[in-house]
């Protein structure tokens, strides 16, 4: 069970008490989005800078890692 973006103190009483609330809680899911994909951008970017120094990498097997590991991961997104 998950719980709710932003706890509400009282359920709303009026419309324009409900229209704030319900703009509330979907900018902090945005928000919440947005965290969750710069960390998602700066853990793969962690992976493939340890990877390509793990492998002292030359600069045309970086190139050629980017390509294929776009290729890859986009189609194995399809996917889903």
């Amino acid at each position: 069970m998950t719980t709710p973006a932003i706890a509400l103190p009282v359920t709303p009483r009026t419309f324009t008490e409900l229209v704030r609330c319900v703009k509330r809680v979907l900018i902090t899911g945005r928000r919440e989005i947005d965290v969750a994909w710069m960390r998602a951008y700066h853990e793969t970017g962690r992976l493939i800078n340890a990877h390509l120094l793990n492998c002292n990498a030359r600069a045309d097997y970086g190139a050629k890692v980017y390509a294929d590991l776009a290729e890859k991961v986009i189609s194995s997104f399809r996917l889903l």
